[in-house]
């Protein structure tokens, strides 16, 4: 399952899909808003 940080807020979500709904465009934090999200590929944060 891919895990996916916020490079504005730093906000980490799991999500089983990489785009938001039916669009091509990339997901974005439901934190802040901002307008994309940066996948990684381990997440280590203990």
């Amino acid at each position: 399952m891919p895990n996916f940080i916020c490079p504005s807020c730093g906000n980490r979500s799991i999500s089983t899909d990489r785009t938001a709904g039916f669009h091509s465009r990339a997901r974005g934090c439901a934190k802040c808003g901002f307008g994309f999200l940066f996948e990684l590929l381990d997440d280590y944060y203990p």
